[in-house]
C-alpha cells in the first residue's frame, strides 16, 4: 500500500510538472519578451492594429506550442511517438493550426508597412499576389499536419518488423510532405521579400526628393526608414538564401527515399528511411530562418519608435526671405505604433515677412 501512495504522489507531481510546462510556454517563447518591450512602448496605444498584430502572433505562437506539450499528458495507445493517432491530432495536429496562422499573421506586417506607404494599390499588385501563395502554400502544410495518420489501419495485427516498417514508411511519407512544403515557403518567402524591396526602392526609395521629410540634422525620415527597411530585407533574403541549400538537400532526399520505398522488401533501405525522417537536426535551421523576419517585425517598430521620439523632442527653425511668397508642399509622416504609416499633405502658404518656426519633422504616434 505504501508503495502504491508514492507511486499515486509521484504520478500525481509528473502530471503537475507536466501542466506547469504546458502554461510555462507563455513564458518561455521567444517572441515574448519583444511582446513585453512594444506594450509597455506603447501602454497608450494597444488598440493600434499593428500592435494587436504582434501581440495576435505571440500568442497564436503560444498556443501551439501548449498544445505540442499536451502531447504527453495524454494516455498513450502505443510506446512509439507520438503514442497513438488520437494524440498526434490533438497535440500537433492543433499545434499546426496555431503555429500557421501565427506566421500568416506575421506574414502580413511587410504587406501593411508596404500598403500604408503607398497607397496605390495596383503599384504594390506583385506583394499582395506573393504573400497570399506564401500563405496559401502555409495552409497546405496545415493539412499535412492534420491529414498524416502514424499507425496505419492493420499496424496492430501486425508483427513486430512490419509495424517497423509501416511507422518507417507513414513517417517517411509525411516528413516527405512537410519537408516539400518547407522548400516552397523558401522560395515564397524570397518572392515575397523581393517583392517588397523592389517596389519600396522604385515609388519610395528612387523618389525621396517628393518627400521633403526633413529633420535638424538636414537627412530626411526617408533615409532613416529606407536605411532600416534595406538591412531587414537584405539580410532576411541573406538567412534565407543561405538556408535554402540545406533544407533543399534534406527535402530531396527525404521526397526521393519516400518514392524509392514504397515496399517491405528491403530491410537495409527501411534503416536508411529510419535515419532519414530523424530532422532534429535540420529543423532548428528552419526555425531559426523562420524566425528571423518575425522577430525583426518587432526590432523594426522599437528602433522606428525610438527614432521618432528622438525627432519629436526637437524643432527647426527656418528663416524666410521676406520678399518672396513660398509655397511648401511637405508630406507629414505620422506613424503610430502600430506602424500604420500614413503621409499627409500640409500645405503652408508663406507670404510675410518672419521667421518660420515648424517642426518639419512632426511625427508622432497617434
Amino acid at each position: 500500500m505504501p508503495n502504491l501512495i508514492l507511486q499515486d504522489k509521484f504520478y500525481n507531481k509528473n502530471k503537475i510538472d507536466q501542466y506547469q510546462e504546458i502554461f510555462t510556454q507563455l513564458i518561455v517563447n521567444e517572441f515574448f519578451s519583444w511582446t513585453c518591450l512594444v506594450l509597455i512602448l506603447t501602454y497608450k496605444k494597444w488598440k493600434k492594429y499593428i500592435v494587436m498584430l504582434m501581440v495576435v502572433h505571440y500568442l497564436l505562437r503560444c498556443i501551439g506550442d501548449m498544445f505540442e506539450k499536451c502531447l504527453n499528458i495524454f494516455e498513450q495507445d502505443y510506446t512509439r511517438w507520438p503514442f497513438g493517432n488520437s494524440q498526434w491530432i490533438k497535440s500537433y495536429g492543433i499545434a499546426s493550426i496555431f503555429w500557421h496562422s501565427s506566421e500568416i499573421i506575421g506574414d502580413w506586417y511587410l504587406l501593411i508597412r508596404t500598403k500604408t506607404i503607398i497607397k496605390n494599390n495596383n503599384k504594390i499588385v506583385w506583394v499582395y499576389a506573393t504573400c497570399i501563395i506564401y500563405n496559401l502554400v502555409k495552409c497546405t502544410q496545415i493539412y499535412s499536419f492534420m491529414s498524416y495518420v502514424p499507425f496505419r489501419e492493420g499496424f496492430d495485427q501486425a508483427d513486430p518488423e512490419t509495424q517497423n516498417a509501416y511507422y518507417a514508411l507513414n513517417m517517411a511519407d509525411f516528413k516527405a510532405h512537410k519537408w516539400t512544403n518547407v522548400a516552397l515557403q523558401q522560395i515564397c518567402s524570397l518572392a515575397y521579400e523581393l517583392s517588397v524591396f523592389i517596389i519600396l526602392k522604385k515609388y519610395v526609395f528612387n523618389d525621396k526628393e517628393s518627400l521633403k521629410l526633413i529633420d535638424i540634422n538636414g537627412n530626411s525620415f526617408l533615409k532613416k526608414f529606407k536605411q532600416i527597411s534595406e538591412y531587414r530585407i537584405i539580410l532576411s533574403v541573406l538567412i534565407t538564401i543561405c538556408g535554402i541549400p540545406l533544407i533543399f538537400t534534406y527535402a530531396f532526399y527525404v521526397f526521393y527515399y519516400d518514392r524509392t520505398t514504397t515496399t517491405m522488401d528491403s530491410q537495409e533501405k527501411i534503416n536508411t528511411v529510419h535515419a532519414m525522417i530523424d530532422d532534429s537536426i535540420i529543423d532548428p535551421i528552419r526555425t531559426l530562418i523562420l524566425n528571423f523576419s518575425y522577430i525583426f517585425m518587432y526590432v523594426d517598430q522599437v528602433i522606428l519608435r525610438e527614432y521618432v521620439n528622438k525627432q519629436k523632442s526637437t524643432k527647426k527653425c527656418f528663416n524666410i526671405d521676406n520678399s518672396n511668397s513660398y509655397k511648401i508642399y511637405i508630406n507629414q509622416y505620422n506613424s503610430s505604433y502600430s506602424n500604420c504609416y500614413s503621409f499627409k499633405n500640409i500645405n503652408f502658404q508663406i507670404k510675410n515677412t518672419g521667421e518660420l518656426q515648424e517642426s518639419l519633422h512632426n511625427i508622432t504616434l497617434n
